[in-house]
């Protein structure tokens, strides 16, 4: 699931079709640190936050430690798309983020 969320980051502009191909595969992630930090690091949550939400949600469950790139990356999500932030997948990462401390 690792290797298939790094490739549909890869593919920059082409994200939301890399990501509509494998969705139904990914699955959360035991550490999603360095898959959040490349999402981070692409700006791909400015670009296409939507589909940044979606992957965010498909492979950060409950882990122990939120990621710290994760409060950065739904902040980037509320600020283009503040529609979001009403989401539940929203609400949830944003109180994981909160419980485990990447803010």
């Amino acid at each position: 699931a690792e290797r298939l969320t790094l490739m549909s980051i890869a593919a920059r502009g082409e994200f939301p079709a890399a990501l509509a191909a494998v969705k139904d595969w990914l699955q959360p992630l035991e550490h999603p640190h360095y898959v959040v930090d490349m999402l981070h690091e692409s700006d791909l949550c400015s670009r296409y936050p939507a589909d940044a939400l979606r992957l965010l949600d498909a492979v950060i469950a409950d882990q122990q430690w939120a990621p710290r790139e994760l409060g950065q990356c739904l902040d980037e999500i509320g600020q283009v798309a503040p529609q979001l932030v009403q989401d539940a997948r929203y609400m949830r990462l944003q109180e994981y983020s909160r419980r485990r401390g990447s803010q």
